[in-house]
This record gives C-alpha cells, sequence and structure tokens, in this order.
C-alpha cells in the first residue's frame, strides 16, 4: 500500500481497485521561512534537521555574527536580508517562496520527525531549545 492514500475524484478515500489506477498522491514542496539576527549558536540546529525541506528562506536583520556564514553552508537555503519587524521579515520570506506550503519557524525551534512518515510533512512538530538563549535571560527575570 502506498504511503499516502489516494483520492476518488470527489476528494474521497479511494479503494483498493482504484489505488492503482490513480496511484499514489504525490508529497507536496514546502518552503520553511525564519527570520534571523544574531543567531550562531543555534541556527545550525535548526538548519540540520530541515535538510528534508525543498527549501529554506532566511530573512536575516543583517546579523553582526557568523549567522549568514552558516546558514549559506546549506544547500536548500535562500539568504536574504531584509531591515524590518519581525512579521514583515517573515512576509517578506514568504512573498519569496517557490512552493505553496509555507513553514514558519524560530531560528531556536528544531522540527523533528514523528513517527516513520520522514517525508510526510504533517509528521513533523517542533520542539523548543533545551536551554533558554543569553538574550532572553537578560530581558526577563528567569529566576523566580
Amino acid at each position: 500500500m502506498p504511503a499516502y492514500p489516494a483520492e476518488d475524484a470527489s476528494g474521497g478515500q479511494a479503494g483498493d481497485a482504484e489505488r492503482s489506477a490513480i496511484g499514489p498522491r504525490m508529497r507536496k514542496t514546502i518552503t520553511v521561512v525564519i527570520p534571523t539576527y544574531n543567531v550562531e549558536r543555534v541556527i545550525a540546529r535548526c538548519l540540520e534537521a530541515l535538510q528534508w525541506a525543498d527549501e529554506v528562506n532566511i530573512v536575516d536583520m543583517y546579523s553582526t555574527d557568523r549567522t549568514r556564514e552558516i546558514c549559506e553552508r546549506y544547500p536548500n537555503v535562500r539568504f536574504y536580508q531584509n531591515q524590518d519587524y519581525i512579521y514583515g521579515n517573515v512576509n517578506y520570506g514568504i512573498q519569496r517562496a517557490s512552493h505553496a506550503w509555507v513553514m514558519r519557524l524560530d531560528s531556536d525551534e528544531v522540527v523533528t520527525p514523528v513517527g516513520s512518515g520522514i517525508d510526510d510533512h504533517t509528521s513533523y512538530v517542533t520542539e523548543p531549545l533545551a536551554t533558554t538563549p543569553p538574550w532572553v535571560e537578560a530581558v526577563m527575570d528567569l529566576s523566580s
């Protein structure tokens, strides 16, 4: 049985007899959009977990660290620079997406597979980093 159930003309599940005539549903392509600024400490872990993605659009706010250098190591990454507020940068990345499906992540999130459906985008979840970034500790009092 194919990884994806085939659909009949009405969009419903096809039976076994129809499945062989219709064939499996093709995997959808996806663009992941990530806004960044000085994230050299976390971006590699995020991008390592996105090697399955067809395209990753990094929209950077002119980082002064090694963010760009790290991002450019990954062949599926397109690196843009734009000076806007975070949602403006997300929209900038979405407008440049090559695919209809778009996933938005923060640079400190890591996409991990659930089960064995590695090529099924719906089988992914995000998990936050185990440690709190130092800039968050500097802005918020996390001692209580």
